[in-house]
């Protein structure tokens, strides 16, 4: 008994020494067939086993001439291999049946010598990539990279067949043959792994120059392995012989690769901005440049089904969605909202025009459809904004009007101005400018419609006050006399310096604005433009009205027995000089020129 169980362990030592010889001299044999079957020529096993000894030892001469042999002969296998039938390894002798068990015991460490041979090679070829992942941008990874692959292959391939044709045997042998290729089935894991390291840097290896080099090289192993599933898949279908190849599903992995680091890259950005609304906004503009990089280096170099681009741009998408979601969840203020709407316009207009991605095809929407909603919470905000703004202008410049406790501001050709007016100019032109960053006309359109309102109103609260002013100096006189005539000079002259304000503005948008757009502007300014005019004629007519109550008496005067016994003459025309030289000198040329027309009018 004890010598029928010796014999039946040395009986499966030899089956396995026979399984493994046979299926390992598939990596060893076969040039001679190879050559007569593909009419080309490649390096056996060790000659490639001593490149790959060279790199990791760093021998240059050597190197260098049999890298461009190494480029060669791996475009030869990787053609081989993408060839729609089987791959070359395919056409190596092999064995048709597991070997009977005898009892030679001779083998026994034949079979391990090769398991250890095997086990060294794997290492070395481990040892490669050990090196390269050092430097992930070398230059000379897309060799290692399909060099590697193409012998991991032919090991999957080999232990496959090995496995496949021991599946007779008893479970002793297949666990004992499982335990050889353990080595084997932890590298495999090691250069997946290694391959989705590099697929979640594409986009920094495309920046390096790499697309036509490592990431070339990534999408050709993962065309070659979905080849070999897909084989595998036919083959469990149509076959009665399962095949043996574990399905990886390596294009599959791929893109959750690229979606995670899209996700990383985007979380790491969000991350950055801090509390700033608008940095997070500006921090977004990398899409633009990532996704021209993505078209024109990473997706020429996939298969066309993979529809490299596409991904992107929805993986792309759906992360700026967040990041807008964001912004809007934190109540922007108008400035951040103008920014927003701007952006997102300028967002869909690339994607059109640079990638032919239009706006229904790209879900979700930026702004969730609430674009309008957007622009009317934001002129309510400048409507509100402006309220404020005038009631605090328009205070502070009546109470200095009406008070008149110092004499106004005089600029550098000594013409009299108010200090509200350079005031309103900025806030307006603050507004106009934000209004035109999203490049949306007709938000322009009502954010000028909105200025326009609020100076009309200021308009005609200056008309009252001129009114209420000079009913004022009329009934008291020597209590409003002082500085009223130099105050109401500052006031028309302000109103010129507000039409060649808006002049300025309408000559921007006929030079950056559609036609059709720049009528409804120009609508708008010459109203108020006529306006100002009005303002203007209020206050020089004003003026006029306390000059000619000043000399009332002097008229009366004439033609009477006192205009006998005084130069009447003499006061009006002294009056009228009095007044008409501190115009002369405060007023500007225009107002002045109303002023006499309207003076000696009045005298006829």
């Amino acid at each position: 008994m004890e010598s029928l169980n010796e014999n039946s362990k040395n009986g499966k030592k030899v089956k396995i020494k026979k399984v493994f010889k046979e299926t390992y001299a598939l990596l060893k044999v076969g040039g001679g067939n190879k050559k007569k079957e593909k009419n080309v020529t490649k390096p056996n096993l060790k000659a490639y086993l001593e490149v790959g000894l060279e790199k990791l030892s760093g021998t240059s001469t050597k190197h260098n001439k049999q890298k461009i042999t190494i480029k060669e002969n791996m475009q030869q296998i990787n053609n081989s291999c993408l060839e729609e039938q089987q791959p070359t390894i395919n056409l190596l002798p092999k064995f048709n049946k597991v070997p009977q068990i005898n009892h030679n015991n001779v083998g026994t460490n034949e079979t391990l010598e090769q398991v250890q041979e095997m086990h060294q090679f794997i290492n070395r070829l481990q040892g490669i990539l050990e090196q390269d992942i050092e430097d992930s941008f070398s230059p000379t990874n897309t060799n290692n990279l399909l060099f590697v692959h193409n012998y991991l292959l032919q090991l999957e391939l080999s232990r496959d067949n090995t496995m496949q044709e021991a599946c007779t045997a008893s479970q002793d042998i297949i666990n004992i043959l499982r335990s050889y290729f353990i080595r084997l089935d932890k590298f495999s894991n090691y250069f997946t792994n290694y391959l989705w390291n590099l697929s979640k840097i594409l986009m920094p290896l495309a920046k390096n120059g790499q697309a036509s080099t490592i990431i070339s090289s990534i999408a050709k192993i993962i065309e070659i392995e979905e080849a070999a599933d897909e084989r595998a898949i036919n083959q469990n279908q149509l076959d009665s012989k399962k095949s043996f190849r574990v399905i990886k599903s390596y294009r599959i992995n791929f893109f959750y690769q690229l979606d995670n680091s899209i996700i990383n890259l985007f979380n790491e950005k969000f991350k950055n901005h801090g509390n700033s609304l608008l940095q997070l906004l500006d921090n977004l503009d990398f899409v633009f440049d990532d996704l021209i990089l993505v078209k024109d280096e990473i997706d020429p170099v996939f298969p066309s089904n993979y529809n490299i681009l596409t991904f992107y741009v929805l993986a792309y998408h759906r992360n700026v969605y967040k990041c807008i979601e964001s912004i809007l969840q934190n109540d922007p203020d108008t400035e951040t909202i103008l920014r927003l709407i701007g952006w997102v316009r300028h967002y869909y207009t690339f994607m059109e025009k640079n990638l032919y991605f239009y706006e229904d095809l790209m879900e979700p929407n930026l702004l969730n459809g609430k674009e309008q909603s957007l622009i009317d919470d934001y002129l309510n905000l400048v409507r509100i904004k402006f309220h404020e703004w005038k009631t605090n202008l328009i205070e502070s410049d009546i109470k200095e009007f009406t008070q008149r406790q110092n004499s106004p501001e005089f600029d550098s050709d000594n013409f009299a101005k108010l200090p509200g007016a350079p005031i309103l100019i900025s806030m307006v032109r603050q507004q106009i400018d934000v209004a035109m960053k999203p490049a949306s006309y007709q938000l322009l359109i009502d954010v000028v419609n909105e200025c326009c309102i609020m100076m009309s109103e200021i308009q005609q609260t200056w008309i009252n006050l001129l009114e209420s002013e000079l009913q004022r100096y009329l009934n008291n006189q020597e209590e409003c006399a002082d500085e009223i005539i130099i105050y109401i000079v500052a006031l028309a002259n302000d109103q010129l310096g507000y039409t060649d304000f808006i002049g300025g503005l309408l000559n921007q948008f006929t030079s950056s604005l559609p036609e059709e757009h720049i009528k409804n502007i120009n609508n708008l300014f010459n109203n108020l433009t006529n306006g100002f005019f009005n303002v203007a004629t209020n206050s020089i007519n004003t003026i006029l009205d306390i000059i000619f109550n000043d000399l009332k008496s002097p008229f009366k005067e004439l033609h009477t027995a006192k205009w006998y016994k005084v130069d009447t003459m003499e006061v009006i025309v002294l009056t009228l000089k009095d007044y008409t030289d501190e115009c002369n000198l405060h007023l500007k040329s225009y107002n002045f020129y109303k002023l006499m027309i309207n003076m000696l009018n009045r005298c006829n």
